[in-house]
Protein backbone atom coordinates (compact mmCIF):
# COMPACT_ATOMS: atom_id res chain seq x y z
CA UNK A 1 0.00 0.00 0.00
CA UNK A 2 2.78 2.14 0.27
CA UNK A 3 3.73 1.94 -3.09
CA UNK A 4 0.30 2.96 -3.84
CA UNK A 5 0.20 5.63 -1.69
CA UNK A 6 3.44 7.00 -3.46
CA UNK A 7 1.93 6.72 -7.26
CA UNK A 8 -1.23 8.38 -6.19
CA UNK A 9 0.33 11.34 -4.62
CA UNK A 10 2.71 11.51 -7.49
CA UNK A 11 -0.15 11.86 -9.95
CA UNK A 12 -2.27 14.43 -8.01
CA UNK A 13 0.16 15.17 -4.92
CA UNK A 14 1.50 18.49 -4.36
CA UNK A 15 5.51 18.30 -3.76
CA UNK A 16 6.76 21.48 -1.35
CA UNK A 17 6.93 24.76 -3.61
CA UNK A 18 10.98 25.85 -4.80
CA UNK A 19 10.76 29.77 -5.53
CA UNK A 20 13.68 32.53 -5.75
CA UNK A 21 12.55 35.21 -3.94
CA UNK A 22 13.54 38.86 -5.02
CA UNK A 23 16.84 38.72 -3.14
CA UNK A 24 17.86 35.62 -5.55
CA UNK A 25 18.39 33.16 -2.76
CA UNK A 26 16.98 29.63 -3.08
CA UNK A 27 13.87 28.75 -0.83
CA UNK A 28 11.61 26.34 -0.13
CA UNK A 29 8.54 25.98 1.35
CA UNK A 30 6.83 23.38 3.15
CA UNK A 31 3.45 22.66 3.06
CA UNK A 32 1.22 20.45 5.04
CA UNK A 33 0.66 16.81 4.58
CA UNK A 34 -2.41 16.40 2.50
CA UNK A 35 -5.14 13.79 1.77
CA UNK A 36 -5.49 12.93 -2.01
CA UNK A 37 -9.31 13.94 -1.87
CA UNK A 38 -8.18 17.03 -0.47
CA UNK A 39 -5.55 17.15 -3.78
CA UNK A 40 -8.15 16.39 -5.58
CA UNK A 41 -10.79 19.26 -4.45
CA UNK A 42 -8.37 21.77 -4.65
CA UNK A 43 -7.03 20.76 -8.32
CA UNK A 44 -10.43 20.86 -9.10
CA UNK A 45 -10.97 24.85 -7.75
CA UNK A 46 -7.96 25.97 -9.12
CA UNK A 47 -9.28 24.84 -12.59
CA UNK A 48 -12.49 26.53 -11.78
CA UNK A 49 -14.19 23.91 -12.28
CA UNK A 50 -17.00 25.03 -9.35
CA UNK A 51 -19.55 22.05 -9.77
CA UNK A 52 -19.18 19.10 -7.77
CA UNK A 53 -17.65 16.07 -8.17
CA UNK A 54 -19.17 12.80 -8.13
CA UNK A 55 -17.74 9.79 -7.51
CA UNK A 56 -18.60 5.84 -7.68
CA UNK A 57 -17.78 3.18 -5.58
CA UNK A 58 -18.72 -0.73 -5.20
CA UNK A 59 -18.20 -2.18 -2.31
CA UNK A 60 -18.52 -6.24 -0.89
CA UNK A 61 -19.06 -7.50 2.54
CA UNK A 62 -20.11 -10.33 4.24
CA UNK A 63 -23.01 -10.66 6.44
CA UNK A 64 -22.60 -11.67 9.74
CA UNK A 65 -26.02 -10.63 11.30
CA UNK A 66 -28.48 -13.89 11.71
CA UNK A 67 -31.33 -11.43 10.40
CA UNK A 68 -30.26 -9.76 7.24
CA UNK A 69 -32.73 -7.09 6.96
CA UNK A 70 -30.07 -5.97 9.79
CA UNK A 71 -28.10 -4.99 6.99
CA UNK A 72 -30.18 -3.07 4.93
CA UNK A 73 -31.51 -0.98 8.27
CA UNK A 74 -27.92 -0.16 8.46
CA UNK A 75 -27.64 0.92 4.94
CA UNK A 76 -31.11 2.92 5.03
CA UNK A 77 -30.23 4.44 7.96
CA UNK A 78 -26.64 5.87 6.94
CA UNK A 79 -27.94 6.90 3.47
CA UNK A 80 -30.11 9.56 4.91
CA UNK A 81 -27.97 10.38 7.70
CA UNK A 82 -24.37 10.79 6.17
CA UNK A 83 -26.34 13.50 3.51
CA UNK A 84 -25.63 16.94 5.74
CA UNK A 85 -26.99 19.34 3.24
CA UNK A 86 -30.70 18.72 1.82
CA UNK A 87 -29.92 21.72 -0.95
CA UNK A 88 -26.85 20.16 -2.39
CA UNK A 89 -27.37 17.67 -5.25
CA UNK A 90 -24.25 16.63 -4.71
CA UNK A 91 -23.97 15.41 -1.37
CA UNK A 92 -27.14 12.98 -2.34
CA UNK A 93 -26.28 9.35 -2.35
CA UNK A 94 -27.75 6.61 -4.95
CA UNK A 95 -27.48 3.39 -5.79
CA UNK A 96 -27.74 -0.45 -5.57
CA UNK A 97 -27.76 -2.65 -2.47
CA UNK A 98 -27.85 -5.96 -3.62
CA UNK A 99 -28.65 -8.74 -1.01
CA UNK A 100 -26.95 -12.42 -1.18
CA UNK A 101 -27.05 -15.33 0.78
CA UNK A 102 -24.23 -14.58 3.30
CA UNK A 103 -22.85 -11.12 1.22
CA UNK A 104 -24.13 -8.06 0.47
CA UNK A 105 -22.71 -6.16 -3.20
CA UNK A 106 -22.70 -2.84 -3.14
CA UNK A 107 -22.76 0.47 -5.83
CA UNK A 108 -23.03 3.92 -4.25
CA UNK A 109 -22.29 6.84 -6.10
CA UNK A 110 -22.61 10.80 -5.07
CA UNK A 111 -20.39 13.46 -4.02
CA UNK A 112 -16.79 12.61 -2.91
CA UNK A 113 -17.59 13.67 1.00
CA UNK A 114 -20.58 12.39 0.99
CA UNK A 115 -18.86 8.81 -0.48
CA UNK A 116 -15.75 8.94 1.87
CA UNK A 117 -17.97 9.53 5.03
CA UNK A 118 -20.13 6.40 3.56
CA UNK A 119 -16.68 4.49 3.85
CA UNK A 120 -15.64 6.13 7.30
CA UNK A 121 -18.82 4.45 8.63
CA UNK A 122 -18.04 1.11 6.97
CA UNK A 123 -14.80 1.19 9.12
CA UNK A 124 -17.05 1.38 11.93
CA UNK A 125 -19.06 -1.15 10.49
CA UNK A 126 -15.89 -3.64 9.95
CA UNK A 127 -14.23 -3.23 13.44
CA UNK A 128 -17.81 -4.21 15.06
CA UNK A 129 -18.48 -6.84 12.83
CA UNK A 130 -21.98 -6.82 14.17
CA UNK A 131 -24.01 -6.77 11.10
CA UNK A 132 -21.03 -6.92 8.60
CA UNK A 133 -17.56 -7.33 8.29
CA UNK A 134 -14.55 -8.29 5.67
CA UNK A 135 -15.47 -5.10 3.43
CA UNK A 136 -13.61 -4.06 0.60
CA UNK A 137 -13.52 -1.86 -1.93
CA UNK A 138 -13.64 -3.93 -5.39
CA UNK A 139 -14.05 -0.34 -7.57
CA UNK A 140 -14.01 3.21 -7.17
CA UNK A 141 -14.36 6.94 -9.66
CA UNK A 142 -13.67 9.60 -8.84
CA UNK A 143 -15.22 11.76 -11.20
CA UNK A 144 -18.32 10.32 -12.77
CA UNK A 145 -20.18 12.30 -16.09
CA UNK A 146 -23.52 11.53 -14.73
CA UNK A 147 -25.24 9.24 -12.47
CA UNK A 148 -26.27 5.41 -13.47
CA UNK A 149 -28.76 5.64 -10.52
CA UNK A 150 -31.81 7.74 -10.11
CA UNK A 151 -31.87 7.05 -6.32
CA UNK A 152 -30.72 4.44 -3.49
CA UNK A 153 -32.81 1.17 -3.17
CA UNK A 154 -32.01 -2.35 -1.56
CA UNK A 155 -33.19 -5.08 -3.37
CA UNK A 156 -33.11 -8.99 -2.09
CA UNK A 157 -31.44 -11.33 -4.78
CA UNK A 158 -31.36 -14.22 -2.72
CA UNK A 159 -29.71 -17.34 -4.60
CA UNK A 160 -28.76 -16.37 -8.09
CA UNK A 161 -26.73 -19.16 -9.95
CA UNK A 162 -26.16 -19.99 -13.76
CA UNK A 163 -24.96 -23.22 -15.29
CA UNK A 164 -21.87 -23.51 -16.10
CA UNK A 165 -20.43 -25.63 -19.02
CA UNK A 166 -17.83 -28.12 -18.90
CA UNK A 167 -15.19 -26.06 -21.11
CA UNK A 168 -16.08 -23.61 -19.23
CA UNK A 169 -12.52 -20.83 -18.82
CA UNK A 170 -11.67 -19.31 -15.77
CA UNK A 171 -12.06 -15.60 -15.51
CA UNK A 172 -9.29 -13.34 -13.92
CA UNK A 173 -10.43 -11.70 -10.73
CA UNK A 174 -9.65 -8.41 -12.59
CA UNK A 175 -12.67 -9.23 -15.42
CA UNK A 176 -14.80 -10.23 -12.96
CA UNK A 177 -14.99 -7.46 -10.84
CA UNK A 178 -14.99 -5.37 -14.27
CA UNK A 179 -18.36 -7.32 -15.57
CA UNK A 180 -20.20 -7.82 -11.97
CA UNK A 181 -20.30 -3.54 -11.71
CA UNK A 182 -20.90 -2.88 -14.85
CA UNK A 183 -24.02 -4.85 -14.89
CA UNK A 184 -24.65 -3.38 -12.03
CA UNK A 185 -24.68 0.07 -13.16
CA UNK A 186 -26.73 -1.06 -16.10
CA UNK A 187 -29.62 -2.35 -13.92
CA UNK A 188 -29.19 1.18 -12.39
CA UNK A 189 -29.29 3.26 -15.83
CA UNK A 190 -32.63 0.06 -16.22
CA UNK A 191 -34.01 1.76 -13.58
CA UNK A 192 -33.57 4.88 -14.75
CA UNK A 193 -35.94 4.51 -17.72
CA UNK A 194 -39.09 2.83 -15.79
CA UNK A 195 -41.73 5.06 -13.91
CA UNK A 196 -40.87 5.38 -9.94
CA UNK A 197 -44.07 3.54 -8.93
CA UNK A 198 -42.70 0.43 -11.36
CA UNK A 199 -39.40 0.05 -9.75
CA UNK A 200 -40.19 -2.07 -6.55
CA UNK A 201 -41.72 -4.82 -9.05
CA UNK A 202 -38.09 -4.92 -11.22
CA UNK A 203 -36.45 -4.62 -8.52
CA UNK A 204 -38.35 -7.86 -6.65
CA UNK A 205 -37.52 -9.43 -9.91
CA UNK A 206 -34.02 -8.97 -10.80
CA UNK A 207 -33.18 -12.26 -11.57
CA UNK A 208 -35.55 -12.64 -14.30
CA UNK A 209 -35.44 -9.40 -15.68
CA UNK A 210 -32.02 -8.61 -15.55
CA UNK A 211 -30.46 -12.22 -15.37
CA UNK A 212 -27.79 -11.62 -17.78
CA UNK A 213 -26.83 -8.17 -15.74
CA UNK A 214 -27.22 -9.82 -12.34
CA UNK A 215 -24.05 -11.19 -10.79
CA UNK A 216 -24.41 -14.36 -9.76
CA UNK A 217 -23.77 -16.23 -6.35
CA UNK A 218 -20.87 -18.05 -7.46
CA UNK A 219 -19.25 -14.60 -8.67
CA UNK A 220 -20.22 -12.86 -5.24
CA UNK A 221 -18.70 -15.91 -3.28
CA UNK A 222 -15.07 -15.39 -5.62
CA UNK A 223 -15.23 -11.15 -5.29
CA UNK A 224 -15.48 -11.73 -1.40
CA UNK A 225 -12.55 -14.09 -1.46
CA UNK A 226 -10.53 -11.40 -3.77
CA UNK A 227 -7.40 -10.40 -1.62
CA UNK A 228 -6.02 -7.50 -4.01
CA UNK A 229 -8.80 -5.99 -3.13
CA UNK A 230 -8.25 -3.15 -0.66
CA UNK A 231 -10.40 -3.19 2.74
CA UNK A 232 -12.71 -0.53 3.82
CA UNK A 233 -9.85 0.70 6.31
CA UNK A 234 -7.08 0.34 3.80
CA UNK A 235 -9.28 2.72 1.22
CA UNK A 236 -9.80 5.65 4.12
CA UNK A 237 -6.05 5.39 4.59
CA UNK A 238 -4.72 5.82 1.06
CA UNK A 239 -7.47 8.51 0.19
CA UNK A 240 -8.27 10.51 3.10
CA UNK A 241 -5.75 10.38 5.61
CA UNK A 242 -2.60 12.86 5.08
CA UNK A 243 0.36 11.16 3.89
CA UNK A 244 4.27 12.66 3.18
CA UNK A 245 5.61 12.52 -0.13
CA UNK A 246 9.20 11.31 -0.12
CA UNK A 247 10.93 11.57 -3.70
CA UNK A 248 13.67 8.65 -4.36
CA UNK A 249 16.51 11.08 -4.42
CA UNK A 250 16.08 12.03 -0.48
CA UNK A 251 17.09 8.61 0.27
CA UNK A 252 19.90 7.93 -2.09
CA UNK A 253 23.16 8.68 -2.12
CA UNK A 254 25.86 9.87 -3.41
CA UNK A 255 23.31 12.42 -5.14
CA UNK A 256 22.48 12.24 -8.98
CA UNK A 257 24.49 14.61 -11.04
CA UNK A 258 22.53 17.57 -12.19
CA UNK A 259 22.22 17.47 -16.12
CA UNK A 260 23.87 20.92 -17.81
CA UNK A 261 22.08 21.76 -20.95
Amino acid sequence: WAHLRHRLVSKWGHCAMSHLPDDGAFEEEEQEPTSVLDTILKRNDRLGKTSHLIGRICVIGSIVASDPRKVVEWHTSTVKNVRTDESDDGSRLTGLLLMYPGYFFHVLEGGLKSLTAFVKEYVKMDEAAVVANELKVLATTDDIPTRAFPEWRPSNVQQHSKPVSADAVTVPGAQQVSEAYIGVLNIGRSLQTVKKSERDGLLSDLRTRHTDLLPTQETINTLALNEDAPTVAEWVDIFCQPMSLQLDREVVWPLETELVY
